[in-house]
C-alpha cells in the first residue's frame, strides 16, 4: 500500500517535471539564440569608409526588413571578429567572418540560421555553413538606431559606411 502511493506520488511529481520544462524551453532556446547574436553584434568592425585606401577586413553592414504573412522574417549580414564558442582547437575559430541570420523558408518547422563565412581572405572558393540557432520561430524582426529614430531597414554603405548606434 505504501509502495503504491509512492508510486503514485512521483508520477505525479515527474509529470509537474516533464510539463514544466516543456513550458520553460521556447524561452530557453530564444535566449540562447539571441545570447549567440549579442556576442556576434558587439564584435562586429565599423564598415571601412568608402575614400580608404587601407586594407580593411570589415564590410557593409546590411539588414533588410521582411514582412511575412505570419510575421517578420528580417535578415541580417555582418562582418564579426567573435570567437566561435567551443571551437578553441579550430583554426578557422578565429579571424573575421561574414555572419548572416535569416530565417528558413521551410513553413514546417521555421529555423533561425546563422550562416557563417569564415577565412574570407582566401582566394579559394568562398563556402557558408548554416548553422540552425533556433527552430520553430515566427518572426525575427532588427530594429537599427541612428542616434535619432529607430530604423527598419539599415545599409552602412548608404549612411556613411557607419554601424547603428549602440543604445
Amino acid at each position: 500500500m505504501l509502495a503504491a502511493a509512492l508510486h503514485g506520488a512521483m508520477s505525479t511529481a515527474w509529470r509537474a517535471k516533464t510539463s514544466a520544462e516543456a513550458a520553460v524551453e521556447p524561452t530557453r532556446a530564444g535566449a540562447i539564440a539571441m545570447d549567440i547574436i549579442a556576442h556576434d553584434l558587439a564584435a562586429a568592425p565599423p564598415p571601412p569608409s568608402s575614400d580608404s585606401t587601407a586594407t580593411h577586413l570589415g564590410g557593409p553592414f546590411t539588414g533588410t526588413h521582411q514582412g511575412a504573412g505570419n510575421g517578420d522574417n528580417d535578415d541580417l549580414e555582418f562582418r564579426t571578429l567573435a570567437r566561435e564558442e567551443g571551437k578553441d582547437d579550430d583554426p578557422l575559430g578565429d579571424g573575421m567572418k561574414i555572419v548572416e541570420y535569416v530565417i528558413s523558408p521551410d513553413a514546417n518547422s521555421p529555423t533561425l540560421i546563422r550562416r557563417v563565412t569564415r577565412n574570407i581572405l582566401s582566394t579559394q572558393d568562398l563556402r557558408s555553413v548554416d548553422e540552425p540557432i533556433c527552430r520553430n520561430v515566427r518572426g525575427l524582426t532588427f530594429k537599427y538606431y541612428d542616434g535619432t529614430d529607430w530604423q527598419t531597414d539599415w545599409d552602412s554603405t548608404a549612411v556613411g559606411d557607419v554601424l547603428p548606434t549602440r543604445r
